[in-house]
Protein backbone atom coordinates (compact mmCIF):
# COMPACT_ATOMS: atom_id res chain seq x y z
CA UNK A 1 0.00 0.00 0.00
CA UNK A 2 2.82 2.32 0.83
CA UNK A 3 4.25 1.73 -2.63
CA UNK A 4 0.97 2.64 -4.30
CA UNK A 5 0.75 5.88 -2.31
CA UNK A 6 4.38 6.74 -3.10
CA UNK A 7 3.87 6.01 -6.79
CA UNK A 8 0.64 8.04 -6.79
CA UNK A 9 2.40 10.99 -5.19
CA UNK A 10 5.26 10.67 -7.72
CA UNK A 11 2.71 10.55 -10.56
CA UNK A 12 0.91 13.67 -9.28
CA UNK A 13 4.23 15.51 -8.89
CA UNK A 14 5.27 14.44 -12.41
CA UNK A 15 1.93 15.63 -13.84
CA UNK A 16 2.26 18.94 -11.99
CA UNK A 17 5.81 19.38 -13.32
CA UNK A 18 4.61 18.60 -16.87
CA UNK A 19 1.74 21.10 -16.56
CA UNK A 20 4.13 23.80 -15.33
CA UNK A 21 6.56 22.96 -18.17
CA UNK A 22 3.79 23.17 -20.79
CA UNK A 23 2.67 26.51 -19.35
CA UNK A 24 6.23 27.88 -19.40
CA UNK A 25 6.81 26.62 -22.94
CA UNK A 26 3.52 28.17 -24.05
CA UNK A 27 4.38 31.54 -22.53
CA UNK A 28 7.90 31.35 -23.97
CA UNK A 29 6.49 30.50 -27.38
CA UNK A 30 4.07 33.44 -27.21
CA UNK A 31 6.91 35.75 -26.14
CA UNK A 32 9.12 34.36 -28.89
CA UNK A 33 6.37 34.86 -31.45
CA UNK A 34 5.92 38.44 -30.26
CA UNK A 35 9.66 39.06 -30.53
CA UNK A 36 9.74 37.53 -34.00
CA UNK A 37 6.81 39.70 -35.10
CA UNK A 38 8.45 42.79 -33.60
CA UNK A 39 11.72 42.00 -35.40
CA UNK A 40 9.81 41.42 -38.65
CA UNK A 41 8.07 44.79 -38.31
CA UNK A 42 11.35 46.53 -37.45
CA UNK A 43 12.94 44.94 -40.53
CA UNK A 44 10.02 46.04 -42.70
CA UNK A 45 10.30 49.58 -41.37
CA UNK A 46 14.05 49.61 -42.00
CA UNK A 47 13.49 48.30 -45.53
CA UNK A 48 10.89 50.99 -46.19
CA UNK A 49 13.24 53.68 -44.87
CA UNK A 50 15.93 52.33 -47.18
CA UNK A 51 13.52 52.49 -50.14
CA UNK A 52 12.49 56.04 -49.25
CA UNK A 53 16.15 57.09 -49.10
CA UNK A 54 16.76 55.41 -52.47
CA UNK A 55 13.74 57.10 -54.08
CA UNK A 56 14.83 60.44 -52.61
CA UNK A 57 18.33 60.05 -54.12
CA UNK A 58 16.85 59.18 -57.52
CA UNK A 59 14.51 62.19 -57.38
CA UNK A 60 17.38 64.53 -56.47
CA UNK A 61 19.53 63.09 -59.27
CA UNK A 62 16.66 63.46 -61.74
CA UNK A 63 16.16 67.08 -60.69
CA UNK A 64 19.87 67.85 -61.07
CA UNK A 65 20.03 66.06 -64.44
CA UNK A 66 16.91 67.89 -65.62
CA UNK A 67 18.43 71.27 -64.78
CA UNK A 68 21.67 70.30 -66.49
CA UNK A 69 19.82 69.11 -69.60
CA UNK A 70 17.80 72.33 -69.72
CA UNK A 71 21.00 74.37 -69.56
CA UNK A 72 22.52 72.31 -72.38
CA UNK A 73 19.31 72.71 -74.41
CA UNK A 74 19.44 76.48 -73.98
CA UNK A 75 23.06 76.44 -75.20
CA UNK A 76 22.15 74.36 -78.25
CA UNK A 77 19.15 76.60 -78.96
CA UNK A 78 21.28 79.74 -78.72
CA UNK A 79 23.89 78.27 -81.07
CA UNK A 80 21.22 77.17 -83.57
CA UNK A 81 19.65 80.64 -83.48
CA UNK A 82 23.04 82.26 -84.01
CA UNK A 83 23.84 79.99 -86.97
CA UNK A 84 20.41 80.53 -88.53
CA UNK A 85 20.67 84.31 -88.21
CA UNK A 86 24.16 84.21 -89.72
CA UNK A 87 22.89 82.08 -92.62
CA UNK A 88 19.87 84.31 -93.22
CA UNK A 89 22.06 87.45 -93.18
CA UNK A 90 24.50 85.88 -95.64
CA UNK A 91 21.76 84.63 -98.01
CA UNK A 92 19.99 88.00 -97.91
CA UNK A 93 23.09 89.65 -99.38
CA UNK A 94 23.36 87.19 -102.31
CA UNK A 95 21.66 87.88 -105.62
CA UNK A 96 18.75 85.59 -106.56
CA UNK A 97 19.67 82.46 -108.48
CA UNK A 98 18.84 82.25 -112.18
CA UNK A 99 16.30 79.61 -113.23
CA UNK A 100 17.81 76.07 -113.33
CA UNK A 101 21.07 77.12 -111.68
CA UNK A 102 22.69 75.24 -108.79
CA UNK A 103 23.17 76.91 -105.41
CA UNK A 104 26.80 77.85 -106.02
CA UNK A 105 29.83 77.67 -103.77
CA UNK A 106 28.86 80.65 -101.57
CA UNK A 107 25.42 79.18 -100.71
CA UNK A 108 26.85 75.70 -100.13
CA UNK A 109 29.48 77.17 -97.79
CA UNK A 110 26.72 79.04 -95.92
CA UNK A 111 24.69 75.83 -95.54
CA UNK A 112 27.79 74.02 -94.31
CA UNK A 113 28.36 76.76 -91.69
CA UNK A 114 24.67 76.51 -90.71
CA UNK A 115 24.77 72.75 -90.22
CA UNK A 116 28.30 72.63 -88.88
CA UNK A 117 29.32 70.27 -91.67
CA UNK A 118 32.90 70.21 -92.88
CA UNK A 119 33.25 69.39 -96.59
Amino acid sequence: MRTIVTLSIALVLSLAANIVAVYLIGSTTAASAAKVEQARQAGAIAALKGRVDQVNRVALDADRDGRQLQAELRTVDAEATRRLQSYQAFIADLPPLPQGCGPGKARVDAINRLTGATP
